[in-house]
């Protein structure tokens, strides 16, 4: 499971005010990390979400995600669910057709349990630094 992101960002920004007293200024300036993390909460989901957001600005790609999620009651799929949909239904939700294939091979290779983390890097669905910079902010 993802966990929440939330006390991570806390805790970051609390690191960051001690060891760099001008990145402090900033933050006592602009306010502290408003991000709230995501609502995927497990491996298949998270990665899911990183394949939708790759090479995609912020808004847009929240809008093709929630979009996909909403497919599914406004929540992220389960590999099954996702691997039962129709690559046409995927399409008109905003999804390329290499996004698509990237999310169906995802789904097929996690299908039956949860993504091993430390295999990640065998998937060509997901940029690795895309990966390990998403990670990180969820770990």
């Amino acid at each position: 499971m993802v966990t929440s992101a939330v006390p991570v960002a806390r805790r970051a920004v609390t690191h960051l005010k001690r060891v760099d007293p001008a990145f402090g200024a900033l933050i006592a300036k602009v306010g502290s990390c408003k991000w709230q993390g995501t609502s995927d909460h497990t491996h298949f989901g998270f990665v899911l979400r990183c394949i939708v957001y790759q090479q995609l600005s912020g808004k847009a790609a929240a809008t093709i995600f929630s979009r996909v999620q909403a497919l599914y009651g406004g929540r992220s799929p389960t590999a099954l669910e996702l691997l039962a949909t129709r690559a046409p239904k995927l399409r008109a939700a905003g999804l390329s057709g290499r996004k698509v294939e990237y999310a169906k091979e995802l789904a097929a290779r996690s299908h039956g349990g949860e993504i091993a983390l430390h295999e990640l890097h065998a998937y060509r669905t997901v940029a690795a630094w895309y990966l390990w910079r998403n990670l990180e902010l969820a770990a």
